[in-house]
């Protein structure tokens, strides 16, 4: 570096802060020396998000948001940042120099390409080309922005319950029961005309026929099993078959790395558009060397357009910043009121359970008293057992289960009540 310096002329401030990597963005002028330095951070672009993946989609709460690669238990521990790579643009009259302790190679062959394809039609200047390398940098912040905006909406979809095909799947079920349920109806009327026709009225008065369940009332059944067994014995979302339900943990983790990175890129971004105000404002007062060339004017309309896209990206940046800070604690709300749905659910499935075994361990010792193999009171006569029997003791067993039954029930009810009266009583203390 002593020998480039020595070399180029360069200053010992501007030998200093390319050697100590100064990570501040910044333009220092140097017009005795001929030059001035711009220090401008890149970041290296990951692996993009493949847009076309549907947001609804069972592998979304498991999809990171900087690489391609979606991982499950390791995903958690990684924080997605961006790196940063420091640029040191050396911009003379005749040419420019470029210090860099990272790769940028995309940048230098995007700028490479762009004046092999426009030599012929404008001038290239070293202040043309120091623009270039400032716009590849800005430029390359616009796919990872595209990236947050789609984590974001899935987010947001996610959190206001808009990404729910539940309800779709069941109206649709609904449909289908219902027309099947009509044409089984307009059939059964078809019979039985034919029949009335040819005289099967009295067989089918005479002789019941047997009635078959067909598909719809099987899926009725089972739908009505299976809320039912859920309503008994409620499963965490996160072990229930189906696998639509979402990962809570995933979702949170989601969310703090898509606000850790906004706010990552937010820093990068805001010392970006000082810089290019003030290159912008010395190519129209003529204060650098950005106004010895012929077309300073169009240099600065040029980096009026870098100031625009960065402007644009910081918009963007923060709106995404207010999506996800409003979305944050109102998931955490939710899920602090769906924990409190749960153990209130769960509470009273015990009760009911805890309830209906008292009643049938109750009614269990009446009815084993009476099956015991001993002379206890029976029906028919005590003499003969093959007389028949009016099933008296039957009946009175019977009604005796019923009263032990209701006297339990009542007595949990009476529990119940003094328990919720308690309940207000410390509550209004």
């Amino acid at each position: 570096m002593r020998s480039i310096g020595q070399s180029l002329h360069l200053h010992p401030l501007t030998l200093e802060d390319i050697l100590h990597q100064e990570p501040r963005e910044k333009l220092d002028h140097f017009p005795n020396l001929g030059y001035y330095l711009v220090v401008f951070r890149a970041i290296r672009t990951p692996n993009p998000v493949p847009h076309d993946a549907e947001p609804s989609s069972s592998n979304d709460s498991d999809r990171t948001l900087v690489g391609g690669d979606s991982d499950t238990a390791t995903s958690a521990a990684r924080v997605p940042t961006v790196d940063a790579v420091n640029v040191y643009l050396v911009v003379f009259k005749e040419g420019i120099v470029s210090f860099h302790f990272g790769d940028i190679s995309e940048h230098a062959e995007r700028v490479r390409s762009r004046v092999l394809q426009l030599e012929s039609t404008m001038r290239m200047s070293s202040d043309w080309i120091a623009h270039g390398i400032l716009d590849s940098i800005v430029d390359s912040f616009f796919p990872l922005l595209k990236s947050i905006e789609l984590e974001t909406e899935v987010l947001d979809g996610l959190v206001h319950g808009f990404i729910d095909a539940a309800p779709k799947d069941a109206l649709h079920l609904d449909i289908k029961v219902s027309e099947r349920r009509r044409d089984r109806i307009s059939n059964e009327e078809e019979k039985g005309h034919d029949d009335a026709l040819v005289g099967a009225i009295n067989e089918k008065q005479q002789r019941r026929p047997i009635r078959r369940l067909g598909p719809s009332q099987l899926q009725g059944i089972y739908s009505e099993l299976r809320r039912f067994v859920l309503w008994v014995l409620p499963l965490p979302a996160s072990k229930t078959s189906d696998g639509s339900a979402p990962n809570t943990g995933s979702i949170l983790q989601r969310m703090t790395h898509t606000r850790i990175l906004v706010t990552s890129l937010g820093r990068v971004l805001a010392p970006k558009s000082e810089v290019i105000r003030q290159l912008r404002k010395r190519a129209l007062t003529g204060e650098s060397s950005l106004s010895r060339s012929s077309d300073s004017g169009e240099i600065a309309m040029y980096m009026g357009d870098i100031q625009d896209h960065i402007i644009t990206l910081q918009q963007s940046l923060d709106h995404y910043e207010r999506i996800l800070s409003s979305a944050h604690p109102a998931y955490l709300s939710h899920l602090r009121l769906s924990s409190s749905g749960a153990r209130s659910g769960m509470d009273k499935s015990l009760f009911f359970l805890t309830a209906v075994t008292m009643i049938v361990l109750c009614m269990q010792v009446l009815t084993g008293v009476f099956s015991i193999n001993v002379v206890v009171p029976h029906n028919g006569p005590w003499d003969d057992r093959t007389a028949p029997a009016k099933k008296v003791v039957f009946g009175l067993v019977v009604l005796a289960n019923a009263v032990v039954a209701t006297a339990v029930i009542g007595m949990i009810r009476w529990w119940w009540v003094r328990a919720k009266a308690k309940y207000a009583r410390r509550k209004r203390i």
